[in-house]
């Protein structure tokens, strides 16, 4: 008998950057373009897989753009049209809050890529996680 953890991912990656993350069947759930800089990523592509009732299934596939600072960290997510989907406000120690249509806003999907451009940890996509970002050899605490 063999168990399949259903929440595992499989990462990818070229040297630090990560470039695509697979499912447990895996099926790409989720790839990433990289530019020039360490630990930019402008767009991710998520695909989602889904079956209904009627026994048809599918995959839906969403790009999302980041767009960064200075320090390097996302500040907008926009869809491929250009419009903001999610607005980023950061204090001096890399907390975030999350705002949509200029109201504060908990959950997302869009993205984990924050504070410089660093993947934060807890939770993988909504919400504020565990308030600890991965620096590779490092964790910071928010």
């Amino acid at each position: 008998m063999s168990f399949i953890d259903p929440g595992r991912q499989y990462r990818y990656y070229n040297g630090w950057d990560l470039t695509e993350v697979y499912n447990n069947n895996m099926q790409l759930v989720e790839s990433y373009v990289h530019g020039g800089r360490v630990d930019e990523i402008v767009r991710i592509r998520r695909n989602n897989y889904w079956t209904n009732g009627n026994g048809q299934s599918g995959v839906t596939t969403t790009d999302w753009y980041l767009h960064e600072n200075v320090l390097g960290s996302t500040v907008r997510v926009t869809n491929p049209t250009g419009d903001e989907m999610l607005r980023a406000q950061y204090d001096v120690y890399g907390r975030v809050r999350f705002f949509q249509n200029g109201q504060l806003y908990y959950n997302h999907t869009m993205t984990r890529f924050w504070y410089t451009g660093r993947e934060m940890l807890g939770n993988e996509y909504g919400g504020i996680g565990a308030g600890l970002y991965d620096y590779r050899n490092r964790i910071y605490s928010t």
